[in-house]
Formats: C-alpha cells, sequence, structure tokens
C-alpha cells in the first residue's frame, strides 16, 4: 500500500532525499515541485528514484535507482530524458512476456548479452 504525501515545495535534492526518514510500515511517495513524474519512494530499507506518470490512459512506473547508487542530479537527468520518450511516444511500455512463447533457438546473441 503506498501512502501519497504531496510536498507543494519540495525539490528533490540530495540534501531533501537525505533528509527523508524511512518508513516503518508501507511505502511514501515524495513527488517533485518541478518535474511532473519525477518521485522518490521511500520504504523500511530504501530511497528510490523513479517516474510514476499516466500518459494517454497508460500507467509508467519505471525505477531510475536507488538514492546510494544514483545521485539526485543525475536521477533528475535521467527522468527527464525518459519522460520525454514517454510524452513523444517513443518509451517502450513493458509488456509481460509469456514464458510459453518463448524458443531459446530464436535467442540472439544480443538478447542473450
Amino acid at each position: 500500500m503506498i501512502i501519497e504525501e504531496l510536498h507543494m515545495n519540495f525539490r528533490i535534492s540530495k540534501q531533501s532525499v537525505d533528509e527523508l526518514e524511512l518508513t516503518e510500515k508501507g511505502q511514501r511517495l515524495y513527488r517533485d515541485s518541478e518535474l511532473t513524474g519525477f518521485c522518490v519512494r521511500v520504504t523500511r530499507s530504501s530511497k528510490t528514484f523513479i517516474i510514476d506518470k499516466k500518459h494517454n490512459n497508460k500507467l509508467h512506473r519505471i525505477v531510475i535507482g536507488q538514492s546510494d547508487i544514483v545521485s539526485a542530479a543525475g536521477a533528475r537527468k535521467k527522468a527527464q530524458i525518459i519522460l520525454a520518450k514517454i510524452y513523444n511516444g517513443e518509451y517502450p511500455k513493458d509488456k509481460k512476456t509469456n514464458h510459453l512463447d518463448f524458443d531459446p533457438l530464436e535467442l540472439t546473441v544480443d538478447q542473450a548479452l
């Protein structure tokens, strides 16, 4: 269950993310005030940069990376690129793969790598 908290003046930065406390139970979603769709998801064990954006009736939830691995500035830049692709219809919506359709004989080297 996601407990969503909207912060009108919450700009995602290194300092603001460092000040967020981990949750005792569940998740909290902090939305950036400047870049629509850019968020920080806080759980009991981590703080993760994500994109949570609905566009053309399709929900896009994309994990960018954990705050101890990806910087806030780097996550913001990556989010801008991904959001631009979503708005232009260039970002592929993940489809659930049916394991019955998988044929290992049709696997290419690129796919294997």
